[in-house]
């Protein structure tokens, strides 16, 4: 994340966790769904929960570097 238009850690972090945030309500919405409604849930919860993890892998990856 060295290119200039690249986000900060901070706000990767934050995007991070506003993404697991979303990721955790339409998980909570499963309970309630039919199966064609949960499995589209589902898969939605898995790329939210894809996305977090890069962002905050990435982070820990530039804040290692700055050491």
């Amino acid at each position: 994340m060295n290119h200039p238009t690249s986000i900060t850690t901070y706000q990767a972090l934050q995007r991070a966790s506003q993404l697991l945030d979303t990721a955790a309500v339409l998980a909570a919405e499963t309970g309630d769904a039919n199966q064609k409604v949960c499995r589209a849930l589902n898969q939605a919860v898995a790329l939210l929960t894809d996305t977090s993890r890069s962002l905050v892998e990435d982070s820990l990856r530039d804040m290692e570097s700055q050491r």
